[in-house]
């Protein structure tokens, strides 16, 4: 049989396989989880240069406060995508958990976190309900306030969301009026996101974790295969070597599609031949295939 398909056995084997179906489902719902991070991260910067003195200082100038609406209309943007890719979040968890444990004991400890985490958590209550407010019922008025307090080496600004204008909506359920009412007359958007967000993270550390666990032989089976794969073409790679040397410049080219990033960095920077050689001798000794001539045949390419 050739090598060629021997390969495309394996990789049929792998796309057929139940293993790779189910770490595909779980690499899949990871990007709802990536999407919810980088909108906290690019909503926590935006508020974060708002917040800076120096920065504030110039916005709040009297010809720049079409500056500072316009930053505010930026910040209430990202503040939307943030609330609304948090709901996805916690959507698409219920569906992906729904999938692959619904008719099955592999997740028993699922629901209880749910209901500790979220169904009875006030601040996890009110950002649900804030979604509704702003997609359903109006976009929330952000104002920037000064505060100076006295013996602190420089003033404090923060970006702030009115209690008043909040109540008007009437579908808060009973743990987010819970939450409102701890806020006082109004709250600083910047801590009650970073606040969210750890809640959040707290909860997705474990899930993740959990499936990892729970899926450890899928994760064995799926690299099994995958290193069948690959040990199969770098078998081919020594083979085609050994039978027709190549230039160094077209041998790394070549081998560099069987190593990580980190490790061909490593190798990029030394300039010198016999430093090269010895960093590529040294990833062969940690593979599966051993072949004394090829590595004698890579050794003489670089004298």
């Amino acid at each position: 049989m050739s090598i060629g398909k021997i390969i495309v056995d394996l990789m049929d084997e792998l796309r057929d396989s139940n293993e790779q179906k189910t770490v595909q489902k779980i690499r899949h719902f990871s990007i709802s989880l990536e999407i919810f991070v980088s909108n906290f991260s690019e909503l926590k910067h935006h508020l974060e240069i708002h917040n800076n003195p120096q920065v504030s200082l110039n916005l709040m100038s009297q010809k720049n406060r079409e500056l500072l609406h316009q930053y505010q209309k930026e910040i209430t943007r990202l503040l939307h995508n943030y609330i609304a890719s948090t709901l996805s979040l916690i959507d698409h968890t219920r569906i992906h958990y729904r999938e692959l444990y619904g008719q099955n004991d592999l997740f028993p400890d699922y629901q209880e976190k749910i209901d500790t985490h979220f169904k009875v958590h006030p601040l996890s209550n009110f950002i649900k309900d804030f979604r509704q407010y702003i997609q359903h019922f109006s976009m929330p008025s952000l104002s920037s306030r000064l505060h100076f307090q006295q013996g602190a080496p420089d003033f404090e600004i923060s970006v702030r969301i009115s209690v008043e204008s909040l109540n008007k909506f009437s579908g808060w359920n009973s743990k987010s009026k819970e939450f409102i009412k701890s806020l006082g007359e109004d709250f600083d958007l910047l801590e009650v996101i970073i606040a969210h967000e750890s809640h959040i993270k707290e909860f997705y550390e474990w899930f993740m974790s959990r499936q990892h666990i729970i899926h450890k032989s899928d994760y064995e089976k799926v690299n099994e295969i995958r290193n069948k794969i690959r040990n199969t073409e770098f078998g081919e790679f020594i083979s085609q070597f050994i039978r027709k040397p190549k230039n160094i410049e077209e041998f790394e080219s070549d081998l560099s599609k069987f190593y990580r990033k980190d490790e061909l960095e490593l190798l990029m920077s030394y300039k010198n031949k016999a430093e090269r050689v010895q960093h590529i001798l040294r990833l062969l000794k940690n593979e599966e295939i051993k072949n004394t001539e090829f590595e004698n045949k890579v050794e003489e390419l670089y004298k």
